[in-house]
């Protein structure tokens, strides 16, 4: 196991709790009980806080996948090819 291995699985660690720390903290998509119920979700106040959080929130999963998968790819081809 060389070096480029450790680092590699501390960053995806790292990046794994990440993604889940910020899925997490986003808000469902499903109207739940609000909708059976006939509850208005325009009625929220900030409702374009919360876009914009919802948005930052998005791009830093994406963001956060996208050097997960990079890294996975790196780390799988770094260590068939170096021995």
């Amino acid at each position: 196991m060389n070096a480029f291995e450790i680092v590699g699985g501390i960053v995806l660690a790292i990046t794994c709790i990440i993604i889940v720390l910020v899925v997490m903290m986003q808000e469902s998509k499903s109207d739940g009980m609000g909708a059976v119920t006939g509850a208005d979700s325009a009625m929220n106040y900030g409702k374009n806080r919360a876009k914009t959080k919802e948005m930052l929130l998005n791009k830093v999963t994406k963001g956060a996948a996208v050097v997960f998968f990079a890294i996975s790819l790196a780390v799988c081809i770094i260590s068939v090819y170096v021995k």
